[in-house]
């Protein structure tokens, strides 16, 4: 069953069992989080209830009674088994952290939370499906291809493998390349699982591989003709910038448009600014 995105999570009863039951079990936890971090208490309460609404779906299918099915969704959601915690948070902290709890983040009302909702798609799909298909596939793909044919026509045409320093230059793009193709793989699965931070991580990704892969390019580039030159190879000055700025071009392409996307699509506001 494909699981549903919540709107708006202050409307369901399971928003304010979950606050109570963190005030009472994990005190010292929802003090620090929201001296500290409100917003991340916020997408912990979120994704509680994200949790117990498609639960409750899951259930809804086996034909239980309401009542049954609403006491162990429930119990998913505030277990009862678990003890109280011996510290406890002032009562007038408490009040205030649960009427913070009753605001949506940045100001924004349920009814204009649905109204957003409604006016475009929301969820891991279309574009921001495909951003993930290519770190999780293409990009591994592309890494593999290009360090195959580097090691090949680089030890080929320079004899590098025999030149320490033009070695090395192939050692750190092959290191450097891999690094970035996992960090790809785990961006993207984060992404597709629902990571609530998914705008953030695309944005970080976008960064990280536009900095590194251009830093990467020359480098290694650099090392590779200071090398030729060590050993009185031919290597001209196309050979050095051509690379670089072709690495630029395409990586700067691919950032802009990403970056537009990210700052611009209905599906990623709607799944991540709401």
């Amino acid at each position: 069953m494909e699981e549903i995105k919540i709107v708006c999570p202050t409307i369901y009863p399971w928003w304010n069992a979950r606050l109570e039951w963190l005030l009472l079990c994990e005190p010292r936890k929802v003090e620090r989080l929201f001296k500290n971090n409100r917003k991340k208490l916020y997408q912990e309460l979120k994704e509680a209830v994200q949790r117990a609404v498609n639960y409750q779906r899951r259930l809804d299918k086996k034909e239980w009674a309401p009542d049954q099915i609403a006491e162990i969704v429930m119990q998913s959601v505030a277990p009862t088994d678990v003890d109280q915690a011996e510290y406890q948070i002032p009562e007038d902290l408490a009040d205030s952290i649960r009427a913070w709890a009753m605001e949506p983040p940045e100001g924004i009302g349920d009814k204009e939370i649905q109204e957003r909702i409604n006016a475009g798609p929301s969820g891991v799909g279309g574009w921001l499906a495909l951003f993930c298909g290519i770190l999780i596939v293409v990009f591994p793909l592309i890494t593999i291809m290009s360090l195959a044919r580097t090691w090949v026509d680089e030890a080929l045409r320079l004899k590098a493998t025999a030149v320490p320093l033009s070695k090395l230059g192939l050692q750190i793009e092959t290191i450097g390349s891999i690094a970035l193709a996992v960090y790809g793989i785990v961006i993207g699965n984060k992404i597709r699982k629902g990571d609530t931070e998914g705008k953030r991580l695309a944005k970080q990704y976008l960064k990280v591989n536009f900095v590194g892969s251009i830093g990467l390019e020359f480098v290694v580039t650099l090392l590779i003709a200071l090398g030729a030159s060590s050993i009185s190879l031919s290597f001209s000055g196309d050979a050095l910038v051509v690379p670089i700025a072709t690495k630029i071009f395409f990586k700067m392409t691919f950032f802009s448009v990403w970056w537009v996307y990210f700052d611009n699509s209905k599906r990623v506001k709607n799944t991540y600014d709401l």
